[in-house]
């Protein structure tokens, strides 16, 4: 389970239906409250931000850095 951070509403949707389709729900988005993993857009303007917060907040969590 995974929380997504630094994607639009078209981005996440797109990567919730790939996890659903070609990876037969091995993973799924949830709240960050909920995650087991941090999935951050390094695409996004504020990606770098993104990753500093996120390894501040919850700095034992795996992050995965996608674009």
């Amino acid at each position: 389970m995974g929380a997504t951070f630094g994607m639009d509403d078209r981005s996440q949707k797109m990567l919730v239906m790939y996890l659903q389709g070609p990876c037969k729900g091995l993973a799924i988005i949830v709240e960050d409250t909920e995650a087991d993993a941090d999935l951050i857009d390094i695409d996004s303007v504020y990606s770098k931000q993104l990753l500093e917060q996120r390894r501040s907040i919850n700095p034992e969590r795996p992050i995965i850095v996608i674009s």
